[in-house]
């Protein structure tokens, strides 16, 4: 057997890639490293892990990095809607918020709302969100009102102190209805949520004025109740006339119907109606659209003040 002297192409290779080593080497070192002598001294002084440790505590104290907005907001209605327009509205930064609602946490809500736990069941809504954004956002000022809103009570609740803002998350027609009224009046900034139950397509979310809303039933009975509430003004001319707040609404077609009665609610059904703004039947609700109608409530009150 003859053995082959190597080609001296083997040796080519060999040698300049040796060469080419050594020669991205020598650039990496001296021509793209960083000549920070002070970034030296700190690495070989202290450990990532130490690093890592400095830089944890220095962001939970330092509070004035988190985002503020020096707005004061009201929001009334905390359910599926409500509740994630002020979870939305604290980590955004509002610096001050006042929180009205009535109602109890309840097991059907459980889907839907964005701060209540299985515990929260029987707790005010008000008082559960107060409690979680001091936790959350202690830098920001929350108050809570667990009392109706009724149209005597207006003024007392929204004029104490005026607002820059007031969110409106009511489900109940004809409270909402005196609100538009009484905001319009006293010249306040509403922005309002139509409604979300039955509905489960969030690309038919859309923004409009209140007077322009098309294909959306609950608009439509609401129109209703606040032009015979705007008639009932001395000054107002116009019978048609109607505020034009913004709005979030949908214009899925709703064909779904109410849900159906538990036993115990069958046999109290009468008492259930007598309550203030208890209802008897209601639409079912896909947890997510309630939530997708708060984020853009949320954002449209942020953007548009």
């Amino acid at each position: 057997m003859i053995i082959e002297p190597i080609s001296t192409n083997y040796y080519q290779y060999c040698f300049f890639y040796i060469f080419g080593f050594f020669l991205f080497y020598l650039m990496d070192k001296y021509l793209f490293s960083k000549d920070n002598k002070e970034e030296e001294i700190y690495i070989i002084q202290e450990s990532d892990k130490e690093k890592i440790e400095k830089n944890k505590i220095k962001f939970k104290n330092d509070i004035e990095k988190l985002p503020k907005i020096d707005k004061f907001y009201i929001v009334i209605g905390l359910g599926g809607v409500g509740s994630k327009v002020v979870m939305d509205l604290i980590r955004a930064g509002v610096q001050k918020i006042k929180v009205i609602d009535y109602d109890l946490v309840t097991l059907s809500s459980l889907n839907r709302h964005a701060f209540a736990k299985r515990s929260d069941v029987g707790k005010f809504k008000s008082d559960l969100i107060k409690e979680y954004c001091s936790k959350a956002r202690p830098d920001i000022i929350i108050e809570s009102i667990e009392q109706p809103l009724l149209s005597d009570s207006l003024e007392k609740f929204l004029l104490k102190e005026k607002p820059d803002v007031i969110v409106d998350c009511i489900d109940d027609l004809k409270s909402k209805a005196d609100l538009y009224k009484f905001c319009y009046l006293k010249n306040l900034k509403l922005f309002s949520s139509m409604g979300a139950g039955g509905k489960c397509d969030p690309t038919t979310i859309r923004f409009g004025k209140f007077d322009e809303i098309k294909g959306e039933i609950l608009a439509k009975r609401l129109r209703y109740i606040v032009r015979k509430k705007m008639k009932e003004m001395e000054d107002n001319k116009n019978s048609d006339f109607l505020p034009n707040f913004d709005c979030v609404y949908s214009i899925e077609k709703n064909e779904r119907g109410l849900a159906e009665l538990d036993e115990d609610k069958k046999k109290n059904v009468e008492n259930l109606k007598n309550n203030f703004n208890e209802r008897a039947r209601s639409l079912p609700v896909f947890a997510c659209m309630p939530s997708s109608f708060g984020h853009c409530l949320s954002c449209l009150s942020i953007m548009k003040n």
